[in-house]
């Protein structure tokens, strides 16, 4: 038997949800992108962070030769341009 809009037990139209539990569900899905905004935010910090570091690890260990393909460094380090400044906490 296909659901025909009432319930069959008490033979009256079900009622929708008050606005509250509109409201509720509202600020839930607003808190959880909320947690989503925060979570990626955070990680984009991270990876610039590691990104920075394997740079200023690259540059100790090659110096300014690595952006130079001539004296010996890598055409790969060319697009990171100069290093970046120490990180300060």
């Amino acid at each position: 038997m296909a659901y025909s809009g009432y319930t069959v037990l008490s033979g009256r139209m079900p009622t929708l949800p008050n606005s509250s539990t509109f409201t509720r569900v509202a600020a839930n899905f607003e808190a959880i992108y909320a947690v989503d905004l925060f979570i990626y935010a955070r990680r984009m910090l991270i990876m610039d962070k590691i990104t920075r570091a394997r740079s200023r690890c690259d540059y100790e260990l090659y110096g300014d030769r690595m952006f130079d393909p001539e004296a010996g460094g890598s055409e790969h380090f060319l697009a990171l341009g100069p290093p970046p400044p120490p990180y300060v906490q």
